[in-house]
């Protein structure tokens, strides 16, 4: 076949059918054109043989030989290529993709040859048609997916779903900014013996999938819901062991996989005729506490009225409807009548005056707190943001996440401390649960020991003792997970230590202080609305935004 264009006085295009090359021929004639590559290519390009592929080595080789030669002859510079492909299957057989090449001058890649190399590489499910129908439409292609297998579906973990929904709860959890998600603590919600508490939900097994091999790929079985291996007050009913019940009547607390039931002790005040209360439990006083009493439970506490320059110690929260007060220094017997609550949970009451309150957990005061020293593992908010109320006056007050009020300080310039971020038992707490879970792993070796050696041995333990090593090692499998738990919760409170903040709502006073981990500021000047927080290493001040104003950072 001779094309029917010539680039260049003398020259031609031929093909030879049998061996499918494209072959250039000159035959000399009266003079030459200034033949050149450019020339060449965009005179091929409007050949017949426009698609074909052409080596340009050999084009740079016709040229030369064109402008020297005196005698015709010929010279291959091309040839005929079929369209080409390639198959991937991906590493973890779910998928294989599709790299299609163009023919230049050839056949194209057709349907049947791909689903036959997918056949002989063993493809046999989750084949794609219309992506391989598209791809061979277009002629080219590059990483289309022409085959997918069904990824497995993997089972969901078990869960302990709660039955008593007036249950107290210990530790509540942390929104993503760090802040606790509760604030009223409500009365104390009681249960009677047989009562549910929480039921465990079977996990499931999930469903297999398939990879593009035909092969089955097995989904991840959910994990089983354990309760927790001790939970005072409470039982699984006899004729269902994912039943949590009540064993006593009492309050229903709820703790980490599970819940207790705590006994409830109400009195109508605490004073010199009802002595002082040492209680395993949770106490409710209807009204008052009066000085120089002492309360301390292993539960809740609530007050219906108000405390006196007493001292609570809860294992749970702490809630009192009036207000906690302590006498100051002048007043009559204040060298032994300062109040003093600790409790292991969070704290809220209506006001609180010369008292030193510290909890694990969070401080609610709803009007003012006064001439106090307030200590909190999370937050510390002193009024509601629809209320005027909520002065923070004099004392101190340190939170790890937050401090928030609606005024800090007063007109006075009473000197008012405030300290955020700063949080040693948090750490001090995580050092000791690394030491636990060394202890745990080094139980669980010791008793994987034991375990292997009587499997290998059985003449050497009766089946109590080995069923006492399995109880013993599920025990220590499942303290090591409580404890992890544990850890991962106390590194998230050392990270939310980092943005820890002082909101003042309304006002900050001369006289306040804030301290923001070790870094200081001294308040010069009355402000609205104000909140401080870490930036750059230095403390920097936002006017809050209903203020509509631009930050600064303090030097």
């Amino acid at each position: 076949m001779q094309g029917e264009g010539e680039c260049g006085k003398g020259l031609s295009y031929f093909v030879d059918e049998a061996k499918r090359k494209l072959s250039a021929r000159f035959t000399p004639s009266a003079g030459k054109s200034g033949l050149d590559l450019g020339g060449l290519k965009r005179c091929l390009a409007e050949s017949p043989f426009k698609t074909w592929y052409v080596n340009e080595f050999a084009l740079a080789d016709l040229i030369r030989k064109y402008h020297a030669a005196s005698e015709s002859f010929e010279l291959e510079i091309g040839e005929a290529r079929d369209g080409e492909f390639r198959i991937e299957i991906s590493p973890d057989l779910m998928g294989v993709h599709l790299l299609l090449f163009s023919p230049q001058g050839g056949k194209p890649v057709a349907k049947a040859e791909v689903l036959a190399m997918l056949a002989q590489r063993g493809v046999v499910s989750g084949i794609i048609d219309e992506n391989i129908e598209t791809a061979i439409q277009c002629g080219s292609a590059e990483g289309i997916d022409i085959a997918k297998g069904r990824l497995p579906v993997h089972g969901e973990d078990g869960t302990l779903n709660l039955l008593a929904p007036q249950a107290s709860e210990r530790k509540p959890s942390l929104s993503e900014d760090g802040i606790a998600n509760f604030r009223e603590l409500g009365g104390v919600a009681t249960v009677s013996p047989g009562a549910p508490l929480m039921r465990r939900s079977p996990p499931t097994p999930g469903e297999p999938g398939v990879n593009v091999l035909g092969h089955i790929v097995p989904p991840k079985a959910g994990k089983a819901a354990m309760f927790a291996p001790r939970l005072d007050g409470a039982a699984f009913a006899a004729d269902d062991p994912d039943l949590l019940t009540a064993a006593i009547a009492g309050q229903p607390v709820l703790v980490n996989n599970g819940v207790q039931v705590d006994p409830v002790m109400t009195v109508e005040n605490v004073d010199i005729s009802s002595g002082n209360i040492h209680f395993e439990g949770t106490v409710v006083i209807r009204r008052d506490i009066q000085a120089g009493m002492v309360i301390e439970a292993t539960g809740d506490i609530q007050v219906g009225g108000t405390v006196e320059a007493a001292t609570l110690i809860a294992g749970g929260n702490v809630r009192v409807a009036g207000g906690v007060i302590g006498r100051h220094e002048g007043q009559k017997g204040a060298a032994n009548a300062i109040s003093s609550v600790r409790c292991g949970g969070s704290f809220h009451a209506r006001f609180v005056q010369n008292a030193r309150i510290e909890v694990d957990d969070s401080i609610y005061i709803d009007e003012g707190a006064m001439q106090s020293e307030l200590l909190a593992t999370r937050q510390i908010i002193v009024g509601k943001d629809d209320s005027q109320k909520g002065q923070l006056i004099g004392g101190k007050a340190t939170a790890t996440l937050l401090v928030k009020a609606q005024t800090l300080g007063a007109p006075t310039h009473v000197k008012t401390l405030v300290e955020v971020g700063v949080n040693p038992h948090l750490h001090a707490e995580l050092l000791g649960i690394g030491k636990e879970l060394e202890n745990k792993a080094l139980g669980r070796e010791n008793v994987e020991k034991l375990l292997a050696f009587l499997k290998s041995n059985p003449q050497k333990g009766s089946p109590d003792v080995i069923a006492k090593a399995q109880k013993t090692h599920a025990n220590l499998l499942e303290e090591t997970t409580q404890l992890l738990a544990k850890q991962e919760e106390l590194m998230r409170h050392i990270s939310l230590a980092e943005n820890a903040r002082v909101i003042a709502n309304r006002k900050v006073h001369i006289g306040a202080r804030i301290q923001i981990g070790s870094r200081v500021c001294e308040v010069s000047e009355d402000l609205e609305s104000v909140a401080y927080a870490l930036r750059s290493d230095e403390i920097a001040r936002d006017l809050l935004p209903r203020q509509g104003q631009a930050k600064a950072v303090l030097k």
